[in-house]
């Protein structure tokens, strides 16, 4: 985990494959798809939201990019987002989202903790996660994780090293 935080870290929770990948941006998010395209997983489910600063436009954008990329998407409220009002940064999620071409579910969740919880409760053997980390630092949500599914996360985790999504 020391060699690349944040970006593209890949561990195996019951037979979900788990990428950790901080893509806050419209770049790294083109990026992790693009990346994810490699993997052989037939459903996808991602637990994503915004920080704060981010353009309205940008917000949008990343829906589309969303729709175009996961079967599944699970926003949350990004504590960092104080710019916000409650529920905006997904209204502009869904409005990119509208045209969604691969996403068929949208949740919304209030927090990352929820909403990690949520992802492992809905995802089955065979399918991927991506979970992006509320802050830079991937620690926290790395725990959360472990915490989650059990002391067989921590043998397993890992970098995924030679895809470079940022």
């Amino acid at each position: 985990m020391h060699d690349c935080p944040g970006r593209f870290n890949l561990i195996e929770v019951r037979g979900v494959s788990i990428v950790i990948d901080d893509s806050h941006n419209v770049p790294a998010l083109a990026a992790l798809c693009r990346a994810l395209d490699r993997f052989p997983h037939e459903r996808r489910t991602i637990v994503y939201s915004a920080g704060d600063g981010r353009r309205d436009v940008d917000i949008v954008h990343q829906g589309e990019q969303l729709g175009a990329a996961f079967d599944r998407v699970i926003l949350y409220e990004d504590y960092s987002a104080a710019d916000r009002d409650e529920g905006e940064l997904a209204t502009l999620f869904r409005q990119g989202l509208s045209d969604a071409k691969r996403t068929v579910e949208i949740l919304e969740v209030p927090n990352h903790r929820r909403a990690i919880e949520t992802a492992l409760a809905c995802t089955a053997p065979g399918e991927l996660l991506v979970i992006q980390p509320e802050d830079e630092d991937i620690q926290p949500t790395l725990e959360i994780v472990r915490t989650l599914a059990g002391p067989e996360t921590a043998a397993a985790s890992g970098c995924f090293q030679g895809v470079d999504t940022h």
